[in-house]
């Protein structure tokens, strides 16, 4: 399993726990998997996981990702997206800065309760 994909018990958001280094095709399986999740669900808001993985997607596929296939996908424009990264892991540093140009809001957290707190409505 490459992924896991459910909605928190309290129903707020989705959660998407990713288990292998994120490639291209990984983020783009799990990016459609998790969006089709929150629009059967009435849900607006992610959580994602990528402590214990590197992204090591290209930065072309990861503006790709923000640019294009997120609206093909259907992410809704007033979505939060906050990922959990591991402190010294500055791979997924790019992602936040591409979703937040192309107008995703994306945050960086170390802190579980606060990306929690951040997705707070």
């Amino acid at each position: 399993m490459d992924y896991k994909i459910d909605v928190s018990k309290e129903s707020r958001f989705v959660r998407i726990k990713v288990c292998h280094s994120i490639t291209a095709d990984l983020e783009r399986r799990f990016a459609k998997e998790a969006i089709e999740t929150a629009n059967r669900n009435g849900l607006l808001n992610y959580y994602a996981d990528v402590r214990e993985v590197p992204n090591v997607a290209s930065v072309l596929s990861q503006y790709k990702l923000a640019y294009k296939e997120m609206t093909y996908f259907k992410l809704d424009r007033r979505s939060k997206i906050a990922i959990l990264h591991s402190q010294n892991d500055h791979s997924h540093d790019f992602i936040e800065v591409v979703f937040r140009n192309a107008g995703i809001s994306c945050k960086l957290f170390t802190n579980e309760d606060e990306a929690y707190d951040w997705l707070k409505p």
